[in-house]
C-alpha cells in the first residue's frame, strides 16, 4: 500500500511536540518452569479485558501493581476466586487522603522536606491498612514518596484490592518457582490448583 507524506495529509504548526511513544511498549511474560505446559489460559495484563468469561473459575494474578491490583479486584467481582503472586514488599497508598485526590496529595508532599513526605505517607499507610502481614502483604520499607522518587516505581492506588484481602476474597502468595500441570507451586513450596494464570508483570521498553 503506499504511503502518504506529511504534505500530503496536511501541515501542522506548533510550538512544542511531545513524543509519546511510552515506555510500556513490549508485555514483560516471564518464563517459569512447566508454565509452557499448563493447560489453562496464560495471557498478560494487556490482554485481559474483563473477568466475565473466568467467572466460578481460580485465577492467579501474578504481580500487584496497579494491573495487579485493578484486575484483582474485577475478577472478585465477577465471581472469580483470585489468588495474588506478590514477590516483594510493596507500596499501597489509598485512592483519597484528607478528601483530596492522591495524585494532588502527592504533589503537595514532594515540596516538603523527605523526613516530613516520609513521616506523613508511612502514617497514612499505617492508618489506613494497618499491618497486612497476617494475610501474607509486606509494606516496603521505603515511603511512598521515597519509592517513587529513588526507585521510579509508582506505588499501587488501592480502589479495593486490601479489603478484598483482609476479608478473604483475594488469597496472597509469595512469587511463583514452576508449574506442574495445572498447578502453580509458589517459593515457599505450597501449591495451588488454578484454572487460568493473568501476568500483572509490566512492560520493557520498545
Amino acid at each position: 500500500m503506499p504511503t502518504t507524506t506529511l504534505e500530503e495529509r496536511g501541515s501542522y504548526v506548533a510550538d512544542h511536540l511531545v513524543i509519546a511513544t511510552g515506555l510500556n511498549e513490549r508485555p514483560l511474560r516471564p518464563a517459569w518452569p512447566g508454565l509452557e505446559r499448563f493447560p489453562g489460559e496464560v495471557l498478560h495484563s494487556s490482554a485481559y479485558r474483563n473477568g466475565a468469561p473466568f467467572e466460578g473459575r481460580q485465577v492467579l494474578v501474578v504481580g500487584f501493581g496497579s494491573s495487579g491490583g485493578e484486575i484483582a479486584v474485577d475478577l472478585v467481582e465477577h465471581g472469580v476466586r483470585v489468588a495474588l503472586a506478590v514477590r516483594s514488599p510493596v507500596n499501597v497508598v489509598p485512592r483519597r487522603m484528607l478528601g483530596r485526590p492522591v495524585e494532588e496529595v502527592a504533589t503537595l508532599l514532594e515540596r516538603l522536606p523527605v523526613p516530613v513526605s516520609d513521616a506523613i505517607g508511612r502514617a497514612v499507610r499505617r492508618l489506613r491498612f494497618g499491618d497486612m502481614t497476617r494475610h501474607g502483604l509486606r509494606f516496603a520499607p521505603l515511603s511512598p514518596t521515597r519509592q517513587v522518587n529513588e526507585r521510579a516505581r509508582i506505588p499501587l492506588i488501592d480502589i479495593g484490592t486490601v479489603g478484598h484481602v483482609r476479608a478473604g476474597r483475594i488469597t496472597v502468595h509469595p512469587g511463583p518457582d514452576r508449574f506442574e500441570g495445572e498447578r502453580a507451586v509458589f517459593v515457599d513450596g505450597k501449591e495451588l490448583p488454578v484454572d487460568a494464570v493473568v501476568l500483572a508483570t509490566g512492560y520493557r521498553v520498545g
